[in-house]
């Protein structure tokens, strides 16, 4: 059997859903909240309630959706940053 090599091969993914996420306000004060809220108003924090013990499976899920929320992210502040370099050049 032979191999197969593939070059920019495009990969694609199923539409996954978030349970929760929480992107505070750039005003947000983190003083009188409890771990949880220091850490939420400090981030952005993506929440997966699980009722047992995640599997593996379930774990590595959670982390490719963080991995999707963070990638995207840094995809619309380089666009913002762009264009603000475009304007400021007019």
């Amino acid at each position: 059997m032979a191999s197969n090599v593939e070059v920019n091969k495009e990969v694609t993914d199923e539409a996954r859903f978030v349970d929760v996420l929480f992107t505070s306000a750039p005003t947000a004060q983190a003083e009188n909240l409890g771990l949880l809220g220091r850490i939420a108003v400090l981030n952005t924090a993506l929440l997966e309630p699980f009722r047992n013990q995640p599997s593996r499976s379930e774990v590595r899920n959670c982390f490719l959706k963080l991995f999707t929320v963070i990638a995207d992210s840094q995809r619309k502040a380089k666009l913002n940053s762009q264009f603000a370099i475009r304007n400021s050049q007019f």
